[in-house]
Order: C-alpha cells, then structure tokens, then sequence
C-alpha cells in the first residue's frame, strides 16, 4: 500500500506538469505568454482540458489509453516549450534563489510553506469520501468514462443533470487511468489546490508584493478551511475564477492586444467554469456580461462600440459552441442541453414528483442564510467594500471597473442565494467569493497609487498583511483543529504499512495493497450480482455503492436521489409497488438491485428526524418522503418479484417473474 500512497502523490505533480504544457501551448496560440506566468499557464491548462474532454466524451474516445496519452503530450509540451524559453526559466530560477538568499526570514517563510505544502497535500489526497454523494454519483461518473468512453446516459441520477455537465469528472479520470477510487480526491484536493497556489503566488508577485506578503498570503490560503463535502470541483472552480476575473476586470487593456484571441480565451475559460459546476454558472454569466457593458462604456468612439458589441456576440457563441458537446450529452441522457435553462428535461418538477429549493421561503431560511454568511470570508468581501467607497480611486476607468466587478459578485452571492433558499449558499459561492478577495487584495495593494481617500499609498500593503492576518488566524484554529485526525490519516497511509519496501517501487502498483472504499467481498459480491443479470440488459441500481459495477456488461441507470430524476411520465411514488413495477417494465426495465440491508445509507429513523426540524428545506422534505416511499415499494417487490440474487445485502429482481 506505501508504493501504492508514494505514487498516487507524485501521479499529481505528473498531473499538475502536464496541465501546464497544454497551458502554455493556450497561451502561445492565444499570444499571452508573456503575461502567463506557472500558475496561469497551469490554470489554462485546466480550463482546455475540461472543454476538450466534452468532445472526447461526445465520440466515445475516452479511456484509460487515450488519457494517459493526452497526459504524456502535456509532459511533452512542457519539455518542449521549457526548451524553447530555455534561458528565461533558467533565469526565473536563479532570481528566486537570489531572493531566497537574499532574505533570510522570506527563506524561513518558504520552508515553512514548502512542509505545510507536503503535508496538506498529503492529507488531501488521503481524505475520506462522502457516501451519499461520492459512492452514489461523483464515483460513478469518471468511471463510466473510462470504461464505456462517455458518460452515457443516466435518467435516474438527479446529479447527472443537475450538479455538471461532466468537465470535473472528466478531470477525474486522470486519477483512474492510472490509480484506484481511493485517490478520487487527488484532482481537486491535490492537483487543482497545488495549482491556486502557483496562481496566487504568480499573482501577488505579478502585482509587485513583497516576497515576505506573498509567502504570508499563499500561508493563509493553504490554512484557511475548505468547505469540502464531496470531489466535485470546488478548489478546481477557484482556479478558473481567478483566471476569469485576471482576464476581464483586472487586465489592463493594450492598444496593441489581439482582442479576437482575447475574446477567444475568455470564452474558453468560461465554458470550462461551466462546464465544472452548474453552480458556477450565475456568477459566471454576471461577470461575463459586467465585463463587456465596462468594455462598451470605456469605448471612445462609435466603431469601437461596434466592435465591443461584435466581440461580446462572438464570446458568446464560442461559449455555446465550447460546451455544446457537454449539453447534446446530456440532452441525450436526462432530455435537456441544461436545467433549467432550456427545459425542465426528466427532472422531478416535470412531474411534481420533486420541488425546488426556492419553492417555499420560510424564516428558518433567512435565518439559516445570515448565519452561513456570518464567515470570515464574507466579512473581508464586506470590508473590501467599504474600503472601496472610503478610498475612491482616482483613475476613472479602474473606479468604474472595481463598481461592476463588485456588482456582478454581490449579485451572483444573492442570485445563487434566492435560488438554493439560503441552503448551503457558503458553499456554493465560495468559489467565486475566494478569487474576487485574491484578486481585490492584489488590485487594491498593486495599484495603490491610484486611490485617494485616508490612506497613505505606504499603508496598503500593511492592510494587505491585516487580511491575510485575519485569514491566517482562522485557518491557523481550524488547522490546529484536526491537526491530530490529518497527521492520524497521513501517518496510516504512509509510514503504517512496514512491510511494504523502495525495492520495486513500479512494481505491480496496480494491484498493491487493499482499498479503504470498499472490501475484496464487496467487489466480489457486486460482481457476482451483475453476473446473475443477463448481459446487455437495463439493470436499475438503488445500491450503496454502484460504482464497482461494470458499465461494459449492462447499461445501468442509477437513481441517486429518488424524486430528483426519471424517464417521463416520472416514477410513480405513493401509487404502490405494483405501479412502480409496472412504470419501470414500461420503459424495458425488467432489472432492478438494492441494497436493502443498508437502505442505501439513508436510514428510515435517521430520514424521518430530518424532515422534523424547521430548518430543512421544502426540497429535502420532499425527496426525503420520496426516498422512504421508493424503498418501501422496493421491499415489497422484494416479496413479490423472482430474487434471481441475494446476498444478504443486495438484492436482484426480475420484475417480469412474481412470486406465486
């Protein structure tokens, strides 16, 4: 299991080289590699990867192959352009050593981070997994690709077409071409934080911070809490933000600039925001639209006007066209290009089978809101604000571009809010919350000439370090924390195992060691279950744990979230089981498994406290009565239905065969 942890940590620095190859070729062919540090041609890297994997998903090219491919020729890439700017990173290297020799406290500063970078890393690429979410969804998707070349289609799964278009779980198979599910996190935890991190550092240096504020800062990012619950693309989201945010408000226009490839480059950075989490889509499309109404105003004259509004319809369009492959795939599986946008598709509230989350407001939502944005994070945005109106910047143009920048932020935060009902908003938004304090920190300290009110230019950088103080000390309790639990779970996967040596390091990594997501009987149980399904028939999965099924032998729908999603006219709930049966042999499903010992880790007492309180949600009341009348109906079918495989756990129907 130790070759297994050592390769699974260098695996994402292999990942994280590789992206930033194809970053700099983005950069070359959109001709901003001089202004593309490491972490922006990284960045970049990340943002094509997600919209060229929705045209490998559309034609089936996906496997362990064809990534492992795509993922040596960004190595190659990176060779190749490293050589080809030979003497400049040559030169970078030997000025941060200069600095590092130079400055003997910003060297301590640089240890220090390098071993919290270790051992974070560690700690991330190491974490547990959610059930509820990862097993029954986040799991499935990558693997999916990789075994059948796309993600194919799932009309059950609520979080197929509600949650992503595929970019993140596209980027996750990076980790299964060549590692276990155990390493899931190793994208976003790992790959993409690594990546913020080059990002912000690139950043600050760019906008001339001292090396001694910017090793603080990147300090303060690396502490701070993540609200992680899942591996969808959270860090990932960050990264793109940033980039986004660095290519629109804070760029500085040039006379000179190629504005066809700049349009070109946004438009990829923003579909590839889009494509990771829908929920990034709302402030995406304020801060895209925001930039172009600041691009129309500072016009001079008629033409460039014209010119603004033609490069705005472009942006667009190749917006539409970036992640049209994303959306026909998922037209194709849940009947429709994006909920809710062009259509309500199989999801619930096509049938009032399910509700939406701003369908009822209620005080306990308000109340449960305020109490999510009473967070450190919201608290600097808020005095970035009033800093904002105290200190007005002279430069007319900047003055203007930091009031829309903050108005498309503050309207994503409550559009995003009104939507989700104050459920989980610091979630959501933290994404876009995190890149607009980076990038407000950097703008307000690099160009601190250009503002006027109390504060002396000298003193910015002295409020920068206030912030990153704030930030630092929350993460600093929080990392103390669970200080004891990390080095718990680092010490277990690396130094726990002494029978496993250095000596054939390559060795059969494939195959070391067990899994912490699931048990050889598990496996094994889950094999023999499809093995008693007949090949190429639909199999209905309701199990705990539906991603260790071959996708190849049967196509598997999976219903994650019952109520959420179905083929029309909508499952049959609180109709009775016949009915279910019925429906579900209708639409040629004769197959159905569950996992009726466990009740698919949702149990009925656990299910029932929830929707008691006051402060769940109309949505989750909703689904969670569904989910109870699912697995009731499940279980009579169990009596009444041929069980043509039980193990004690799972079980497998043949609806078409009752039981005399």
């Amino acid at each position: 299991m130790l070759k297994m942890n050592l390769f699974a940590l260098l695996w994402g620095i292999a990942i994280v080289l590789s992206l930033t190859g194809w970053g700099w070729a983005v950069s070359y062919f959109f001709r901003i590699n001089k202004e593309a540090h490491w972490g922006m041609k990284a960045a970049l890297g990340v943002a094509f990867s997600a919209v060229f994997g929705g045209l490998m998903n559309l034609f089936l090219l996906i496997s362990s192959r064809t990534i492992l491919v795509y993922l040596g020729l960004g190595l190659v890439l990176l060779l190749f352009f490293i050589i080809l700017n030979f003497h400049e990173t040559i030169g970078g290297v030997v000025q941060g050593w200069r600095e590092l020799a130079r400055d003997k406290i910003f060297a301590c500063l640089a240890v220090g981070i390098l071993l919290l970078f270790i051992f974070q890393y560690a700690v991330a690429t190491f974490s547990s997994f959610n059930p509820s979410d990862d097993y029954q969804a986040y799991f499935v998707f990558p693997a999916k690709m990789i075994q059948t070349g796309h993600l194919g289609d799932d009309p059950f799964s609520e979080r197929r077409m509600a949650t992503s278009f595929g970019g993140q779980s596209f980027l996750d198979t990076f980790v299964l071409a060549a590692l276990p599910f155990d390493y899931l996190h190793l994208v976003d935890r790992g790959v993409s934080w690594l990546i913020l991190i080059l990002l912000v550092w690139g950043l600050f240096r760019k906008y001339n911070f001292s090396p001694r504020t910017a090793a603080l800062a990147v300090g303060s990012l690396m502490l701070f809490p993540l609200p992680l619950v899942n591996i969808t693309g959270q860090i990932t989201a960050i990264v793109l933000f940033i980039v986004l945010l660095e290519l629109t408000f804070f760029k500085e226009p040039t006379e000179s600039e190629p504005i066809w490839h700049r349009a070109a480059l946004l438009a990829m950075v923003a579909a590839a925001l889009c494509s990771l989490k829908f929920t990034a889509i709302t402030a995406c499309v304020f801060y895209f639209i925001f930039y172009y109404i600041i691009l129309y105003k500072e016009s001079a004259t008629k033409k460039e006007r014209l010119t603004t509004i033609k490069l705005f319809i472009f942006s667009s369009f190749l917006v539409f066209v970036a992640l049209l492959p994303w959306m026909l795939s998922m037209y194709h599986s849940s009947g429709t290009l994006l909920y809710p946008v062009f259509g309500k598709g199989f999801y619930g509230t096509a049938y009032d089978s399910a509700m939406s989350p701003y369908s009822e407001l209620s005080y306990a939502n308000a109340l449960n809101l305020l109490y999510q944005l009473a967070n450190v994070l919201f608290v600097v945005l808020f005095l970035f604000i009033l800093w904002f109106w105290r200190s007005v910047p002279s430069d007319e143009k900047l003055r203007q571009r930091l009031k829309f920048f903050l108005w498309a932020t503050v309207l994503g935060v409550t559009v995003c809010a009104f939507m989700l009902a104050g459920l989980g908003v610091y979630r959501y938004v933290f994404p876009f919350i995190v890149a607009a304090i980076i990038l407000l920190l950097a703008n307000f300290v690099g160009k601190s000439s250009s503002f006027q009110g109390r504060l002396t230019s000298w003193k910015y950088e002295q409020i920068a370090l206030l912030v990153v103080a704030i930030i630092f000390g929350a993460g600093m309790l929080d990392f103390f924390n669970g200080i004891k639990g990390n080095l718990k779970i680092v010490y277990g996967r690396l130094l726990g195992n002494q029978t496993s040596s250095f000596n054939d390091f390559f060795d059969d990594i494939q195959s070391s060691g067990g899994s912490s997501t699931f048990t050889a009987r598990e496996k094994s149980g889950y094999q023999k279950m499809q093995e008693a399904t007949p090949a190429g028939e639909i199999l209905l999965a309701r199990l705990e744990k539906p991603f260790l099924l071959d996708f190849t032998r049967n196509p598997v729908y999976i219903i994650d979230l019952p109520g959420g999603a179905s083929l029309p006219p909508g499952l049959p709930y609180f109709k009775g089981s016949e009915a279910l049966a019925e429906y579900l042999l209708s639409k040629n499903i004769r197959y159905v498994a569950y996992s009726y010992s466990t009740e698919c880790l949702f149990p009925r007492s656990e299910l029932l406290l929830n929707t008691l309180k006051s402060t769940t949600n109309v949505w989750q009341r909703t689904e969670i009565k569904d989910t109870l009348n699912l697995h009731d109906s499940l279980k009579e079918l169990g009596e009444t239905r041929k069980r043509i495989y039980d193990d004690g756990v799972n079980f497998v129907l043949d609806l078409s065969s009752k039981v005399k």
